[in-house]
């Protein structure tokens, strides 16, 4: 084989080397959330929640290890600080719907959490596989519609007006207001 036949094959192996191990759930955040989120704020996100996984961590433990984790992103997130504050200028206890997030989402994800720590992932990758295999489009359409149940129909509306650029309602069918 010549020198320059190598270049290829040396190429798909760098590539396979430098592969982002946390891909799969990055490709679920983006398609059923959003784009928008920077990869340094999800590969921080992945790694904790991964570490705790590891260590077997509870999850109380583990949310506050990825609170930690993220607290210091949350403003690099720039795209999502114009709709937010406009979501918090139109909904003005906007933080008490956060409960509401939580009531929907904490059940879910505390038995994905569990699931996954219980099959005790041997790397980053098989981790991510696991939640992508877990993080399913009827988990996310479900959620959204309870979310939408629960705000109410202001707020709602209030939601999908200021947070449409960030974040992906279409996927659900859901047509931005003006």
């Amino acid at each position: 084989m010549k020198a320059r036949e190598c270049l290829p094959l040396l190429f798909l192996l760098l590539t396979a080397v430098q592969a982002d191990s946390y891909a799969k759930i990055k490709q679920i955040i983006a398609k059923y959330g959003s784009p928008y989120f920077t990869d340094s704020f999800l590969t921080a996100g992945c790694d904790s929640v991964y570490n705790s996984v590891i260590s077997k961590a509870n999850l109380s433990d583990a949310t506050d290890d990825l609170e930690s984790a993220l607290m210091g992103k949350v403003m690099s997130q720039t795209k999502f600080i114009g709709p937010a504050m406009a979501f918090l200028g139109h909904v003005p206890n906007a933080t008490d719907y956060i409960d509401v997030f939580v009531g929907i989402f904490s059940p879910k994800l505390t038995k994905i959490y569990n699931n996954i720590k219980k099959k005790n992932p041997k790397n980053k990758k098989v981790f991510s596989n696991l939640v992508a295999k877990a993080a399913t489009k009827k988990f996310f359409t479900t959620s959204v519609k309870q979310i939408e149940a629960q705000v109410g129909p202001t707020v709602w509306k209030h939601a999908v007006h200021d947070l449409y650029s960030v974040v992906n309602f279409n996927f659900y069918g859901i047509k931005k207001i003006n």
